[in-house]
């Protein structure tokens, strides 16, 4: 489903004009970039889960690595006998997936990969700042933003605004794609590699569902 979301919003951008008459504001782009963010965000939380639904043994590793791993008892009655099929969806709930240095603890916790390099985490985290910026003020530049991001002097604060438009979204867009593809690539090689250890006996299906992950790459 994340990559029909994304071919859609490629799409989208494509067909939804940009308003005459507001110098360089473009909204469609800005309200695309806020989607592509956001359902990034949830694409991240359901590779996470799908890893521990694929293989439920991996919850071992995220509490030996510190991680809370316990969860309401209720949720064994909504889903009965079904719940292995949905723990990781249920233990992930948990968790908080902010920024890209806590994606990073988790993932390595998890399966012991990054999906965030150094330079990466920098691009992300810039990335969920600006969409954080339109959601909860407009767009509009803060004194807090400008200190943090330093684009512009801080008289631009409540005044001016960041633009977002084909072109920022075109790299945003980019970036997202190539981090997801690498991301898939890398849970499907670590799932393998547990199922696959020696004196592990797993099911043939967990194994072609690990192998499945890079196969839907982005």
């Amino acid at each position: 489903m994340f990559k029909v979301t994304l071919d859609d919003l490629q799409e989208l951008l494509e067909i939804v004009p940009k308003k005459e008459g507001l110098d360089r504001i473009d909204r469609g782009s800005e309200i695309l970039f806020v989607g592509l963010i956001s359902y990034f965000e949830g694409f991240l939380k359901e590779v996470f889960a799908s890893a521990i639904n694929i293989d439920n043994t991996l919850l071992h590793n995220l509490g030996k690595n510190g991680q809370d791993v316990s969860i309401d008892s209720r949720r064994l009655l909504v889903y009965g006998e079904n719940v292995y099929k949905k723990l990781g969806f249920v233990v992930s709930e948990r968790f908080d997936f902010g920024t890209a240095k806590k994606i990073n603890s988790l993932y390595l916790a998890l399966l012991n990969v990054s999906p965030f390099s150094k330079d990466a985490v920098k691009q992300f985290d810039r990335l969920l700042t600006d969409r954080n910026l339109i959601v909860h003020h407009g767009s509009n530049y803060t004194l807090s933003y400008l200190e943090q991001t330093k684009i512009a002097s801080i008289e631009n604060a409540y005044w001016n605004c960041l633009i977002v438009d084909k072109e920022y979204f075109r790299d945003a867009f980019k970036f997202i794609e190539e981090t997801s593809n690498k991301l898939l690539k890398s849970v499907s090689t670590a799932l393998h590699s547990g199922l696959t250890s020696e004196g592990l006996r797993s099911m043939q299906v967990q194994i072609e569902a690990a192998a499945a992950l890079a196969e839907w790459g982005i």
